[in-house]
């Protein structure tokens, strides 16, 4: 069996509202508590402020840097594409390539007349 989670208490001096009983409190002393507590939500604020500008500068640092990473990937797929085009290019200009295309190209009609003709029956 697992043991009860305990709250967690704020023993911190920033946070020792959490701990104050304000029943007990003159209207003098809850006046100043709520002006402290709206000093301490407005410097919450500015931190939390702060912390989204570092967030959205990192998230442009990040997409900064992968954006350069797709341009370097798609230089890099450019110089692929290029050294495959360039093979292509060798190996039709090749002897055996033409002579294997030349042996080969008269039998295109007649397997196209031989499947018309398969087809008919």
């Amino acid at each position: 069996m697992k043991e009860p989670v305990q709250p967690q208490v704020w023993t911190r001096p920033e946070r020792l509202h959490v701990l104050r009983d304000t029943d007990s409190m003159s209207e003098e002393e809850l006046r100043l508590e709520v002006w402290r507590l709206r000093d301490e939500l407005a410097g919450a604020e500015a931190s939390l402020a702060g912390l989204r500008a570092q967030l959205e500068g990192r998230q442009g640092e990040f997409l900064a840097t992968l954006e350069m990473s797709g341009v370097a990937n798609d230089d890099h797929l450019k110089r692929e594409r290029d050294l495959f085009r360039d093979q292509v290019e060798e190996m039709q200009a090749s002897t055996t390539w033409r002579i294997g295309r030349f042996v080969v190209r008269p039998s295109g009609p007649l397997r196209r007349l031989l499947r018309r003709s398969s087809d008919d029956l």
